[in-house]
């Protein structure tokens, strides 16, 4: 098992060398959150290899009226979404170097065309804090965790950690500002995010990994050009509680047959946060910061040859993590505003239309233009069953998904289908 410790470490040395731009301002604060990439050997021990492939900041989202129809703007800002999308864009660019003829350390070709990864490769989730909604639900220490039942533990856990993020107990209506219990706070349910202003369609981090957990964090589209779903074997927050955190990604709704992640609650000293603007100092630090950043690493066939970046090893004992170090670069890197969704630079006026180039290429239009790029280099290379894309064109977005991959849209429909299920109270956009 890979040191949390010094994936945190790594962590931060990456996001250190990225530069000032997007990053939070002297009054400002932020949350970090980053994946990476590890390549097992004998014994399921690391071989060395623990390479961060993608970097996320971001504390905002979009309120519901501010949702683009068309899918040009970000609607999810935070830091665990935003790593995520950072992370699928980096797969389908490394699928798509790869169906070009070249190496590729993630990935190997599978019967019918499809991907497999690698004998060994496994993902590693890390973030500065408890991701939102139910894993920031905890009691305070020397308690017992919530939801023991027992109305004398309730009304002692007043002083419990708390989430801003609101109830969700319709799936149809937006939970509002005062939806936020003002005493103990329901735990294991399905939350909207956090924020005071306009409600937002966003569910919160806490119950989007546990969806990733069980259908993948590959997304739908690109679901279909592999043989089996993406999960994170394991995933670190700094400074939650163990069992929240366990509970809110897992234990509230285990994964059928499969094995649980490494899930472990960090412990990092504010001080440290508070150089990287990474926590509320309540003096200083006092909101979140307007912008956001998203950094991926060059493919894996560029690694050994890479000449904008170094590697710094950090090792510990018997373990190792290597994490390329790179320069500021406007290719590997975006800065987003929270509050549009689009490239900072963007005109804010109001009814103002963004041009093409401040369109993130995280956002849904963009990413599903990519796929259909990948889908097209794919085409030809012995891939079973890749339809003409020329019908999916002016397909909507949930007629474009039922038609790349029906499997993960029954398998979220069944979760969702559950009368008293954890997700069926999912926020239906």
């Amino acid at each position: 098992m890979i040191d949390a410790g010094l994936l945190f470490e790594g962590m931060l040395l990456v996001y250190a060398s990225l530069g000032k731009t997007g990053k939070p301002q002297r009054h400002e604060h932020t949350t970090l959150a980053g994946v990476a990439v590890s390549f097992g050997g004998q014994g399921g021990a690391t071989d060395g290899r623990v390479v961060f492939i993608v970097l996320a900041t971001g504390t905002k989202c979009l309120p519901a009226v501010a949702r683009h129809p068309d899918g040009h703007s970000v609607h999810d800002s935070h830091a665990e979404v935003l790593a995520r999308r950072t992370l699928v864009r980096w797969l389908m660019d490394e699928a798509l170097v790869m169906y070009a003829g070249k190496p590729s350390a993630v990935f190997e070709r599978g019967d019918g065309g499809r991907l497999n990864l690698r004998d060994g490769v496994a993902f590693h989730l890390v973030s500065s804090t408890a991701p939102c909604g139910d894993c920031a639900i905890a009691a305070p220490e020397g308690q017992r965790c919530l939801g023991t039942g027992d109305p004398a533990d309730d009304a002692a856990c007043v002083k419990r950690q708390r989430t801003g993020a609101k109830l969700v107990s319709n799936s149809s209506v937006l939970p509002r500002q005062e939806d936020v219990e003002k005493a103990a706070q329901k735990p294991g349910v399905v939350r909207r995010k956090p924020g005071r202003g306009s409600p937002t369609a966003s569910t919160s981090c806490s119950d989007k990994i546990l969806r990733w957990m069980h259908l993948g964090f590959q997304g739908c589209c690109f679901r279909s050009l592999l043989e089996q779903p993406l999960r994170f074997s394991s995933i670190t927050a700094a400074n939650a509680s163990q069992e929240a955190l366990q509970r809110g990604v897992w234990d509230r709704r285990p994964v059928a047959d499969l094995k649980a992640p490494a899930i472990c609650s960090l412990p990092v000293s504010r001080k440290l946060l508070d150089q990287y603007g990474l926590c509320s100092t309540f003096e200083a630090r006092v909101v979140g910061a307007g912008d956001s950043v998203s950094w991926w690493s060059p493919n894996s066939h560029e690694w050994s040859l890479a000449t904008n970046s170094s590697v710094q090893t950090l090792v510990t004992g018997a373990e190792t993590v290597c994490s390329a170090i790179p320069k500021a670069s406007k290719e590997f890197r975006e800065v987003l505003t929270g509050k549009s969704g689009y490239c900072a630079g963007c005109s804010s006026k109001s009814g103002a239309t963004p041009l093409p180039r401040f369109h993130s290429r995280l956002s849904r239009s963009s990413m599903r233009s990519h796929f259909l790029g990948l889908l097209a280099a794919a085409n030809g290379t012995g891939l079973d069953d890749v339809k003409n894309t020329r019908s999916w064109a002016a397909a909507d977005d949930e007629e474009f998904k039922r038609q790349v991959c029906p499997d993960y849209v029954a398998a979220w429909a069944e979760l969702r289908g559950g009368v008293d299920g954890v997700f069926s109270k999912w926020i239906r956009k």
